[in-house]
């Protein structure tokens, strides 16, 4: 149940975060650890009375209240209410929105088919629970959902933590906010608390003020480096620090080299779970792996493949397809922003903007698996590669005409792999 509480929170986030509105999500109560139920069809009635929420907001808040109360020994009644501050529904109109293609007469933001309402409420029936609405026209709308569900607590199915591995508090160093959500979802699944720095100033305040276990350090920060954090941190504290792991997004990365730049291990970028793990072993237990420090980090491997599939598979593992289609559209929200900045860097001849926004467009690519947007981003950054400036051009007008049929491509891959 903590699952997909933390996932039911990725989800609004992401969906209030785009329209800027704020997020109240409220643990009443405390929940059942485990419980029986098709948790794919809750996910898709709640994940529908979300986005309602946010649609028909123009400003304010989306409240999400969660709890649960004790129906017998072994059953309980699950209860989530969303809260808008919106349009508002009339009242001669709140018994009909349930009906099959019922749209709110006169509502501009009624862009749908009318049909969403009405399937959550037959699968809430059908999971033998209630869906209600109280609403009030111009102050917003308030919808109730409950099933009973059966509570266990045993897990038959929890394949992604490992019990013989620490959980962790661990501070993520990244200014890339999609990047900081899917690294977040994957530490928190597997059992870590993750607090997040955007710059290195942020970093260096909270490693004063909390006691962090683990470093996880992206390089390229907007006011100053990882390595110049890390040897900051070197200096002040000297042995009293936790192990600083970098982050690294290039495909090919001499790990030597950022353990002599003061760091204890590197990752590649996105995070994989079974790269995290082994560091892990590597850092924190007995246990014997094989020293590979000075193997190069190998992320993907170069070629015209416009995805990630191994990352992808992976991220099933703990992303339901819903989060990874909402990811997907925050990074095509995203990308024409960048690339307009990216257009006036490249007009006016700014390298350090160029090899900024560049950074910026390839850890968001890597987080979502779009590879060859990734690789082409990546050679926009570095201004080190023979005829840099000659070819630049080049790939940013491939960038360009290649996105949004990359991620189309994208798309479609996870709805057709699924779960």
């Amino acid at each position: 149940m903590p699952d997909f509480i933390t996932d039911l929170k990725s989800l609004a986030f992401i969906q209030t975060e785009q329209k800027g509105l704020a997020l109240r999500f409220q643990q009443k109560s405390l929940l059942p650890n485990y419980i029986t139920a098709d948790d794919t069809r809750l996910r898709q009635v709640l994940w529908n009375l979300i986005t309602n929420a946010v649609k028909f907001t123009v400003e304010g808040t989306v409240t999400i209240d969660c709890y649960s109360e004790a129906i017998n020994e072994t059953q309980g009644l699950l209860t989530f209410e969303v809260q808008d501050t919106g349009i508002g529904i009339p009242t001669d109109q709140l018994e009909k929105i349930f009906a099959m293609y019922y749209q709110v007469k006169g509502n501009r933001h009624a862009t749908g088919t009318g049909i969403g309402l009405a399937v959550s409420a037959q699968i809430v029936k059908a999971m033998g629970g209630t869906l209600t609405v109280q609403s009030t026209l111009g102050e917003g709308s308030l919808f109730k959902l409950s099933i009973p569900v059966e509570c266990s607590e045993t897990n038959h199915n929890n394949r992604l933590i490992s019990h013989s591995l620490p959980t962790l508090s661990i501070l993520l160093v990244e200014d890339i906010d999609l990047n900081i959500v899917v690294a977040k979802a994957l530490l928190e699944k597997l059992g870590h608390h993750v607090d997040s720095a955007i710059n290195g100033q942020e970093a260096l305040d909270k490693v004063a003020n909390n006691k962090y276990q683990l470093i996880l350090m992206d390089i390229q920060l907007p006011d100053m480096d990882g390595y110049q954090v890390t040897q900051a941190l070197r200096h002040r504290y000297v042995d009293d620090l936790p192990p600083i792991v970098a982050l690294t997004a290039n495909v090919f990365a001499d790990k030597q080299k950022f353990i002599e730049q003061g760091m204890d291990d590197a990752l590649g970028k996105p995070l994989g779970i079974e790269s995290f793990n082994e560091m892990i072993v590597r850092l924190f237990t007995n246990q014997k792996k094989e020293d590979n420090s000075d193997m190069p980090i190998v992320i993907n491997d170069v070629n015209e493949t416009i995805i990630n599939e191994p990352m992808l598979c992976e991220l099933f593992d703990f992303l339901p397809t819903s989060v990874m289609l909402e990811n997907v559209a925050l990074f095509a929200q995203m990308i024409p922003d960048y690339l307009q900045i990216l257009d006036s860097n490249i007009i006016a001849k700014d390298k350090k903007g160029i090899v900024s926004e560049a950074h910026k467009i390839k850890g968001a690519a890597a987080s979502v698996g779009l590879i060859r947007l990734q690789e082409l981003a990546q050679k926009i950054q570095s201004p080190e590669l023979p005829a840099w400036w000659d070819n630049i051009d080049d790939w940013h007008e491939l960038f360009k005409s290649s996105y949004e049929g990359d991620i189309d491509t994208l798309k479609k891959w996870i709805v057709s792999h699924g779960k």
